[in-house]
């Protein structure tokens, strides 16, 4: 990947950032590279960014809700036909439901509540009112 990365900042696509992060050089080329990738793998990595994101938050003890809100953000673009494993697609819910109850109780913001509530639910299985009423 870091070959890669070169090669690309080589030509003049990307660039580090201030942070030493890797950036495009222009929106327009972010915009094109993206357009080379199918809907279902743009969904594949918002999933992968979003887990990666929520991973990092829960193993250093984050307790910033921005970043659970950034990591539900693009969990919830990934979409659940992208997740297979069913702990996995029990606990997204979990987070939408955590996102959720924050957005009313501390922001009072029921559209994006109800939202959340909404991407939690697509994740469970289709008799969850039975399997996982609890949740």
């Amino acid at each position: 990947l870091q070959d890669i990365l070169h090669q690309v900042s080589e030509k003049g696509f990307m660039s580090k950032n201030d942070r030493g992060d890797m950036v495009f050089c222009h929106d327009k080329i972010q915009q094109a590279a993206s357009e080379l990738m199918s809907e279902r793998e743009k969904r594949k990595y918002h999933m992968q960014l979003g887990l990666a994101i929520c991973s990092h938050a829960l193993n250093c003890g984050v307790k910033d809700d921005e970043l659970v809100f950034t990591a539900v953000n693009q969990v919830n673009k990934g979409g659940p036909d992208v997740v297979n494993d069913q702990v996995q697609r029990m606990n997204i819910a979990k987070l939408n439901l955590r996102a959720g109850r924050h957005s009313t109780l501390i922001a009072g913001d029921f559209n994006t509540a109800f939202e959340l509530f909404q991407h939690g639910i697509s994740f469970l299985e289709d008799d969850h009112w039975q399997s996982q009423y609890e949740l």
